[in-house]
């Protein structure tokens, strides 16, 4: 990052912006972020606002566009032509590990779409595989919109604060996205045994319980007749005199 900043550094302000946002946007876009992080882009541009290079408050409002765009599109991009490269050599052998992560994305895609943006490689590849998963767009787009406000917020506030200690940055926004994933996860786990627990508790009481009038008792032989007997049945008379 050092190198980074040494190049940018005399660059003039609208060039940085554009710059940035241009970094950002392609990261998930075209999926840039294999290359050039655009984590990487987002604590320089904190960095520089630190600096009076640059003004934190449009710094955090065009990172969040600049990835909500970006993300909005490898969604687009991903629908349209995802399907066609599943079909493809490269990726019909591993047709099974994506037929499991597209199901993993319709079941909790909100969530996997939020925490994804705090996880370099996954923030670039989960747009576009929502998109081949068809994971509903407005759906989509509340969880990426969540996801880049956290993230246009967080990473150039810490490299405004973080100063000439921006390197130390982009290793703690490392163990933090390590630290989000395990929290959510154990959050998830405890929602679900929750929710387990109450459907156990609903089938439960939903069982009939028996009657005082079922309830077996031994010591009756049977039902009262008319006559005061108990449980026995008494002969019809025979109403045809010729028969004995």
């Amino acid at each position: 990052m050092d190198t980074v900043v040494a190049l940018v550094t005399d660059l003039r302000s609208p060039v940085l912006y554009a710059l940035i946002v241009a970094v950002v946007f392609s990261e998930t876009a075209i999926l840039l972020g294999m290359f050039l992080p655009g984590e990487t882009a987002a604590i320089v541009a904190g960095v520089l606002a630190g600096q009076h290079q640059l003004s934190l408050q449009l710094v955090v409002p065009l990172l969040v566009l600049a990835a909500w765009a970006g993300d909005s599109t490898g969604y687009l991009l991903g629908r349209r032509f995802g399907p066609a490269l599943l079909e493809g050599r490269l990726l019909r052998r591993r047709r099974v590990q994506i037929d499991r992560a597209g199901a993993t994305l319709r079941r909790r895609g909100w969530l996997v779409v939020v925490v994804s943006r705090f996880l370099p490689f996954l923030r670039t590849v989960t747009p576009g595989a929502a998109g081949v998963s068809l994971m509903p767009y407005p759906t989509f787009l509340a969880a990426s919109f969540a996801g880049c406000l956290l993230w246009g917020v967080g990473c150039p506030v810490l490299g405004y604060f973080a100063a000439d200690q921006y390197h130390r940055v982009e290793e703690v926004m490392g163990n933090t996205g390590i630290v989000v994933v395990a929290l959510i996860l154990v959050v998830a786990w405890a929602v679900r045994l929750r929710r387990r627990r109450a459907a156990h508790r609903a089938t439960t009481d939903e069982e009939p319980t028996p009657h005082a009038d079922d309830v077996y008792d031994p010591g009756s032989v049977g039902p009262v007749s008319p006559a005061g007997s108990v449980g026995i049945v008494r002969p019809r008379r025979r109403t045809d005199p010729r028969r004995p």
